[in-house]
This record gives C-alpha cells, structure tokens and sequence, in this order.
C-alpha cells in the first residue's frame, strides 16, 4: 500500500498547487477589451471596416448576431459600443442573463451592462436588431458594432476549474509512465500552470475551459492508444503463421472489393443525406451552458425522433466544452476523436483474442472492422457508439490482462453513464464473485457524476429522469428501427390483435435474451473464457433493446470478432461471415430496392444462433485453434 499512499499523496500535491495558482491567477477585477478588429469570430458578423469621419474601425452586424466573449468571473460589466444603421432609432436586444432594449441612433453610443455572475466559461450576448439593405450593398445588415470591453472577478467560472483539473490528470498520467510520482506531479502542475498564465496574459478570448477539456481528452486517449497498440504489437509479434484460410487470394480480394465498395456506396448514397447527431450535443451543451433544459424537446413519436437529447446528464460536461468551440472545429474534432477510439477498440479485441491466432487476424479485424457499414454512418453522422464499443472492449480486455483491470472498469463505468444497457455487462463479475470489481466499478460512476453535479447541480438528472421510461420503451412503430419486435410491429395494423401479439413476441425475446445472458454467465462463470461470455454479453445489450439504429450494429463487431477468429468450428466462422456481410447489405436492401431492413434481422439472428450455440457446448480451455 506505500505505492498507492505515494501516488496519491503525489496526484492530491500536483492538483491542489494547480488549483491554489489558479486562484490566484484568476481572482480579483479583471478586465480585457477588444477594438472591432480584435473581436472574437461570432455568428453575424461582419469584417471590420474603418470610419470615415473618425479613426478606428467598426464591424456590422447581421439581423441576428452572437458573440463568445472571455468570462472574466463573478458578477461582470460589459460595455458596448453602438449605433443604429440609419437616422431612425432602431431596437437592440441583449439575451441571456441580461436582457436590455436598447434605444440606438446612428451615433456610437456607450451602455454598460451588469451581467450576474455566470456558470460558464464564456459570456454569450445576442444582438438582434431590424434589419435593413442599403442599396448596392447584398448583405442584410443590423447595428453598428464597435468597441467591447468586459469588467469582472471574484471567482473563476466553474467550467474553468473544471477544464484546469481534467488538463492537469491527464498531463500526470503521461509523465506518469517514464517519471516517479513527484517528479510527475511537479511536471504536470508546471505544463498546467504555464498554460494558464498564457492564458490570463495574452489569450484572453480563448475558450480555455473547453480547450483544456478536450486537450486533456486527446492526451488521455493518445496515451491509451500507445499502450493498447504495444499490446496488440507484441501479440502479432508472438505468432508467425500468416493468415490460415484456404481460400485462393483472388476470392479474398473480390470479398473484399464488394464488402468495402458496399460500404462506399452507403457513405456516399446513404449516410450523406442523414442528419448529424452532432448538432443534438451541441445543442444540448449550448441550452446546458444557457441553464436551459437540454431534454425539453424530448419525445419517441417518430417525428421527434433525431432532435432529441437522450443521454444521462454526465455526458453534458464534455457536449459543454464541445459547444464553447467554434462548430466546424467541434465538427472535426468530434470526426477524428471517432476514428481513433474505434481503431483502439479494434487493436482491444484482438489483444483479448486467444493467443493462437495467426497474424492475419490482425489484418482481417481491422479491414472487416474499418469498411463495417454501421461505422461508417456512426462517422458520418457523428455519433458516440465509438466511444460505447472502446468501453466494452477496454472491459474485456482488462478481463484477460490485469494491468488493464481498472482501465478497463473506468471504461465501462463511463459508457453506462452513457447508455445505460452496457451495466448488464456487470452480471460477469457478479455471477464470478468479483466484488472488488463491482465495488470498483460502482465508485467509478459516483466519481464520473461529479463533474456534472458540481457544474450543473440536481435539476438535468431529475429531467432526465423523467424521459427514461420512455427512452427504454423505444419506438416499435418507426419503420427504421431494426430491432425485432419493431420490424413484426411494422408488418401489422394500428391497434390490431397482430399489433398486440408482434409487441408480445418482441417483449418475449427481449426476456429470453436476458434470460440466456443471466444463463451463460453462471454456466461459464468458473472458466477462463471470459472474452467469450462477454462477447455473448454484448450481443444480448446490443439486442435486447427496443430501439436499435442501423449505427448501433457497430457494437456487433465484439462478437463478430469472437466468433469469426476464435469459434471452435468453422461453421461457426462462415456463419460470422455471412452475418456481417447481411448487415453489410441493409442499406442497399433498404435504400436502394425499398425494402424493410430484413437483411439486417436475419444478420444478426445468424449471429446470435451461432454464438449461442457455441455457449451451451462444454467450454473449452484457454487458448482454442
């Protein structure tokens, strides 16, 4: 216990020097200003342009405009400087914790604002204004906009804290692995320290709470990343027989040109004209951020279906720093951030493979996996499903090595508070006695909570509270949906006995996948096969639901992977081959023939009955051919 008395004493040093120097930094009046050329990028605005009778510059705006300014902390006084566009007096709003009507001329007038004290980082202020369009001149123009200065202090924004200690954790557990506890500690307090004076001193409209929230995302996950693909590295080491299969090249290669060209086509076909997801977390990061309800437009009837916010409220911290980013640049993030999770993920389940795989699996994992329809449309339309799949990995994965044991719980505890169903996964450990890992597990959750208790308080988990039910409930009726009981409901009449029996039918095979789960778990419990039971594990969370998109097949790949490198019997293989290319299909199915996505029930049906079937046999040592 003297290691773990060191490193704690080391991380509790590192964040409270941190935390003390961040006071100090960021307490007190301070004040920043910006001309009209300094202003930060806001939603319409337009270039600075110089006055003609004065010197200086000034921008326009649109009708509707928004800045992001810098929060200086506590209560804050925001001067403006503005003009009508004309001779008439024109009608000026300031939303948010201020909201003012002001009288403007076409002189530049001074009004100073007192703004309450805000939760966030930045300072949001809507301008909307009549617009007009003088002649010659295309744009639609509102107000004249010219200096902006911001007073305030007390305390630094919630966020900001926020974003210095999740920075400063990250920055510690880099230096962490080549350095000594202390040595780390004063490391991390130094980057983090040095940061943050820039900050204060000479970027002062820079979002700092989201950048050092997402810097420290990307040094954690980079970190990840680097120690899961040595694993990987060293297992493809070990092996030195090429890929197995008997099949001449030339078929592999037609294999893969019409599994990876389907693919192509649904990118560019398909998932080109769907929604981005994105927009829902962004949106719910700017009402969250606003102290708005983020689960207001809630609702399951198929129209609604798309623009609502569903996920549990300790999510909202990251979607919080994504809105405080410019849109295009989350939009990127949020891309490459998808991409890297699923590789590692991918490199996860072949490290948790039986060791006697042959060094083509490695290859075959990572093609099948990367031209998978579902994540390609998970990309496309920038859903979290990379995130929830690298959890469950990262969870068997810390089954079979016991170095990744706690990354491992960390991770699926972070994805239950994403989506909830992944927590059937904990049956393993409960069913094998593990209660240091369930009580890990469970610490973990109340520990990832926090943030978004401490920033946002009771009132998002009371609303989400009351959407559950629904959300659990899905929509059996949307014609899109590919689980089972939706795809019979669809078939039948509103309000039929049909309707009743296919809604009985799909509740029942829910039960009996539960069922299995709970069944499978107790039989294997004393074995060393635990990628395989967990394998089957999330086939059950991934079908069990009420509600499953065609990007929620993604998750899929864990058991694909079990069953297509790792079952006893070749059949068992082919079976894993034929699914995934049944799933492959859907959307040409759907899309391009205008038929019901059946192609994807019978999938993953396929993949269930021969996973299944695998289970009930006497469980083999570690280790299968």
């Amino acid at each position: 216990m003297r290691w773990l008395r060191n490193e704690l004493l080391a991380l509790t040093f590192c964040l409270v020097l941190v935390l003390v120097a961040s006071w100090g930094m960021l307490r007190g009046e301070r004040m920043v200003g910006f001309t009209a050329e300094q202003l930060p990028a806001g939603v319409g605005l337009y270039g600075a342009e110089p006055f003609r009778e004065r010197a200086g510059h000034f921008r326009w705006t649109a009708g509707q405009a928004q800045l992001a300014l810098p929060n200086p902390g506590g209560r804050s006084v925001v001067t403006l400087q503005l003009s009508g566009g004309t001779g008439e007096e024109r009608l000026l709003q300031v939303r948010g914790a201020v909201n003012a009507d002001l009288l403007l001329g076409a002189a530049l007038r001074h009004y100073h604002l007192l703004a309450y004290a805000q939760p966030t980082e930045q300072l949001r202020i809507s301008l909307a204004a009549t617009p007009f369009q003088p002649p010659n001149d295309p744009r639609e123009l509102g107000v004249v906009l010219g200096a902006v200065r911001l007073h305030g202090g007390g305390q630094a924004p919630a966020a900001l804290q926020a974003g210095i200690t999740l920075l400063t954790l990250a920055l510690y557990g880099v230096l962490r692995t080549s350095m000594r506890p202390w040595f780390a500690s004063g490391g991390a307090a130094l980057l983090t320290i040095t940061l943050l004076l820039g900050y204060t001193m000479r970027w002062p409209s820079l979002p700092f709470a989201s950048v050092a929230t997402l810097g420290g995302l990307v040094v954690a996950f980079t970190l990840l990343g680097y120690r899961v693909a040595l694993v990987a590295w060293q297992r493809w080491r070990e092996v030195g027989e090429a890929f197995p299969a008997k099949l001449h090249p030339i078929l592999w290669v037609l294999l893969a040109i019409v599994y990876g060209g389907q693919g192509l086509w649904n990118q560019f076909v398909v998932h080109s004209g769907l929604a981005l997801d994105l927009g829902i977390y962004l949106e719910a990061g700017r009402a969250i951020l606003a102290g708005a309800n983020p689960y207001a437009t809630f609702g399951m009837e198929e129209l609604i279906i798309g623009v609502s916010y569903v996920y549990p409220p300790a999510s909202l911290p990251v979607f919080s720093a994504l809105a405080l980013l410019e849109t295009s640049v989350a939009i990127r993030f949020w891309l490459v951030g998808n991409i890297v999770m699923y590789l590692i993920a991918l490199l996860s389940l072949y490290a948790a493979l039986p060791r006697q795989l042959p060094q083509g699996a490695l290859w075959g994992l990572l093609g099948l996996g990367l031209a998978f329809a579902p994540f390609l449309e998970n990309v496309a339309i920038g859903q979290i499903n990379s995130l929830i799949l690298l959890g469950m990995a990262l969870f068997i994965l810390g089954q079979r090595i016991r170095t990744y044991a706690w990354v491992g719980d960390l991770a699926l505890a972070l994805v239950i508070l994403i989506k909830l169903t992944p927590g059937m996964l904990l049956l393993w450990p409960l069913v094998r006695g593990d209660w240091r890992r369930l009580v890990r597990v469970g610490l973990l959750l109340l520990l990832l909570c926090l943030p978004s208790l401490v920033l946002y308080g009771l009132t998002p988990w009371q609303q989400f509270a009351t959407i559950a039910p629904q959300l659990l409930a899905g929509t059996p009726r949307n014609p899109y949906n590919q689980a089972l009981v939706a795809q019979l409901v669809v078939l039948t009449a509103h309000g039929s006995t049909w309707e009743t029996m296919a809604l009985v039918v799909g509740r029942a095979f829910t039960l009996l996948l539960m069922a299995s789960w709970l069944l499978v778990a107790w039989r294997r419990r004393t074995s060393t096969e635990d990628g395989v039971a967990l394998a089957y594990g999330v086939t059950v969370v991934t079908l069990a639901s009420s509600l499953i998109w065609y990007h929620h097949l993604m998750f899929l790949v864990i058991p694909l992977a079990w069953l297509g490198f790792a079952a006893p019997s070749r059949w068992m293989r082919w079976a894993a081959l034929l699914a995934v290319g049944l799933m492959q299909i859907t959307r040409l199915i759907e899309f391009g023939v205008g038929l019901p996505p059946w192609s994807a029930v019978v999938g993953y049906l396929l993949l269930l009955g021969a996973l299944g079937f695998w289970q009930i046999q006497k469980p083999f040592p570690e280790g299968v051919p």
